[in-house]
């Protein structure tokens, strides 16, 4: 017995991404993680918050989708735009990871 026996117990309870939702998550990983998920660097701290808000289960409904599409070109008083980092292919394939990411 031993590390290899068989698949993880997390990888069963985790939902494979494939297509345009991994190639969104890939994105969310590259320009919005820094400030969108939890810093790694604090093990002392047992609940580290992002700077902002965490979007896990954020886009559930169209209202929801077009309040992201927009925060993401225009920006917010947090929130620099990406209107001019980011194709609109681009910002429609991180919300696309958006509407999965729990």
């Amino acid at each position: 017995a031993g590390l290899l026996a068989g698949p993880s117990p997390l990888a069963a309870q985790t939902p494979a991404l494939a297509g345009r939702e991994l190639a969104g998550k890939k994105l969310f990983l590259q320009r919005c993680s820094l400030c969108h998920m939890p810093a790694l660097n604090e093990p002392d701290n047992p609940d580290p918050q992002p700077y902002g808000p965490k979007l896990n289960g954020f886009v559930r409904d169209t209202q929801t989708e077009e309040r992201a599409r927009r925060a993401i070109l225009n920006g917010t008083p947090r929130m620099p735009g990406f209107q001019y980092g980011l194709t609109k292919e681009e910002v429609e394939t991180i919300i696309t990871y958006l509407k999965v990411f729990k």
